[in-house]
């Protein structure tokens, strides 16, 4: 892929994972502006590109303004230059023109349901809404197949204006991807309670501190786990309508790979990775999931199950819980990751961490769970606390 078409499959991706009702396209341009501030820093030698750059920047800096909080006819207005400096760069090519078709199709939907709403106000006999009404069809009237998205989107932008307060940024939900960027051991009464006798439990604090005993240095090989290995552990959150407050957010685990050969840049906000799993073909989302109310704060407790994921190198089997409780923002996700884990595939992970095998025996003594019906823990109670930031993802 040629660097230009690069910044088009940065940007696009960025634009097309929008989604339907954006909640304001300042919250997405601090993390397209990296975007393209890597692609101009790695492609100085080519004077296309750079300009390229400046153009998108400067598009989207002109985009976050005050007004983008209350007016959804201002962030299509916006969207609609950016189609229109991609169109003009980039006649013709399928890939962007499927992308922007995708991003027109998203605010089209939130437009014929707030206009079905204005027509069923004014068929009640609303002399408001029915002159709304008929400003919002003249608008849309003037869009036809045949206009280019940014076109459409302007004519969008338009119906909009006379649709007000019935189409309001920040009202729909919406999703964000996180990849987890560091993990650390968790002190054992910030853990959880996974046999039901009411305090938490946290093994992998006493495995911990026997090996650090030993001479080997969890800590460290974990924090290398996490972060030089091709496969990173995402989390998907999606239904989110608010950051703060929220009566129900879907979280997921799954995993991406690094596709770009630099894990430098995997952890700064803006990096993309493939899946490694095919989602639920239902949705989308992740196999492994599970719901949360979010109290104030962005303070969230939730379990989550399905398919097995992969975390630091270990790979957590579909049986077994991932618990989450933390804190969501737009930016980070931080808390403390709780696992039951098997004891003999937890062992066996320890040894490619760099554990000597004579500790083997030693640590399988420190299992304090019993997952089976037979008598005997077979299991250790485990507690990471954990960063996670943003990321982009591509379907497998």
């Amino acid at each position: 892929m040629t660097l230009r078409r690069t910044i088009v499959a940065l940007f696009v991706l960025g634009v097309s994972a929008l989604p339907s009702a954006a909640i304001g396209f300042s919250d997405y341009s601090g993390r397209l502006r990296n975007q393209f501030e890597r692609v101009r820093v790695e492609g100085q030698a080519d004077p296309a590109a750079g300009k390229l750059v400046k153009l998108a920047v400067k598009t989207i800096g002109s985009m976050e303004s005050p007004k983008l909080e209350s007016s959804y006819a201002a962030e299509l207005g916006g969207m609609a230059k950016v189609a229109k400096s991609l169109e003009k760069s980039f006649p013709g090519d399928a890939l962007l023109n499927a992308r922007l078709a995708n991003l027109v199709d998203l605010y089209a939907a939130d437009i014929d349901a707030a206009r079905a709403g204005l027509a069923a106000d004014a068929g009640g006999g609303d002399t408001a809404a029915a002159k709304a009404l008929s400003k919002v069809d003249k608008a849309l009237a003037k869009v036809t197949p045949e206009m280019p998205a940014s076109g459409k989107l302007k004519g969008y932008a338009k119906a909009a204006k006379a649709l007000g307060t019935r189409l309001v940024p920040g009202t729909t939900a919406r999703d964000a991807v996180y990849a987890i960027s560091a993990a650390t051991v968790t002190a054992p009464a910030s853990s959880f309670d996974f046999d039901g006798d009411l305090s938490p439990d946290n093994a992998l604090a006493a495995v911990d501190l026997h090996l650090d005993g030993a001479g080997f240095d969890l800590q460290a090989a974990l924090d290398g786990a996490v972060v030089d290995r091709p496969t990173h552990a995402v989390l998907w959150l999606w239904a989110i309508e608010s950051f703060d407050t929220d009566p129900e957010v879907w979280f997921g685990f799954a995993n991406g790979q690094d596709e770009d050969g630099n894990p430098l840049d995997n952890f700064l906000g803006y990096e993309v990775f493939r899946l490694t799993q095919a989602p639920s073909p239902i949705d989308g989302f992740p196999q492994r999931r599970g719901p949360s109310p979010v109290a104030s704060g962005g303070q969230f407790d939730v379990a989550m199950t399905g398919e097995s994921f992969e975390f630091a190198g270990f790979t957590v089997p579909f049986e077994v819980s991932a618990l989450l409780r933390g804190t969501m923002t737009s930016g980070s996700v931080t808390g403390v990751l709780g696992l039951a884990i098997p004891a003999v595939a937890f062992v066996d992970w320890l040894e490619t961490l760099g554990m000597p095998s004579g500790e083997r025996d030693a640590v399988l003594a420190l299992a304090d769970l019993d997952l089976d019906p037979d008598p005997g823990n077979d299991a250790f109670s485990c507690a990471f606390t954990i960063t996670a930031v943003p990321a982009e993802v591509v379907l497998p």
